[in-house]
């Protein structure tokens, strides 16, 4: 095995890791999703209240569940952005194709986050609350931090699905 073939190996070795600690996010989330989306609609119907907090909770969860579920899909290279082109392509075009679609998505998420830290430094100087659990102020920041994380996430994805294929790896 080359030298080139082993470090391709290793990128997409450490890529797999990085999908499954994603993977148990996602489906934390999911299980948390629908068990607290069934705790509030029994306690409207049977009892006539719910928990406050839980929608709000809900909504944001949904904004983890979409950057989480968007990750997935970059490691899996199950975006559809370059896909036609991919199906079009063969040999050495097909490679170039990937490489250049891999950067300009890695680089365009680059720029999101960089966007998205400058949106969290105005969160955390703002100290908004999300919501409230009794006396615990959840503060906005701690919620939206999945913002720039989505996006770092992303541009990790992207960028070692770059290296592999630069190396002679699509998978």
């Amino acid at each position: 095995m080359s030298a080139r073939a082993s470090l391709a190996g290793r990128v997409l070795s450490a890529e797999r890791l990085l999908q499954k600690a994603e993977i148990a996010l996602l489906v934390t989330a999911i299980l948390g999703m629908t068990g607290l989306g069934f705790l509030q609609i029994v306690l409207r119907k049977v009892f006539s209240t719910g928990l406050l907090w839980a929608d709000p909770l809900l909504r944001y969860l949904v904004l983890w569940m979409g950057f989480l579920g968007a990750a997935v899909a970059a490691a899996q290279d199950k975006h559809f952005g370059a896909d036609v082109a991919e199906r079009l392509l063969t040999g050495r075009a097909k490679t170039i194709a990937q490489l250049v679609s891999h950067v300009f998505t890695a680089t365009v998420c680059a720029f999101l986050a960089r966007a998205a830290m400058a949106f969290m430094r105005d969160e955390f100087a703002a100290k908004a609350t999300a919501f409230s659990i009794g006396s615990l102020h959840v503060p906005t920041s701690w919620v939206e931090i999945i913002l720039p994380a989505g996006f770092i996430l992303l541009f990790v994805h992207y960028l070692l699905r770059a290296l592999a294929v630069a190396l002679g790896s699509t998978k």
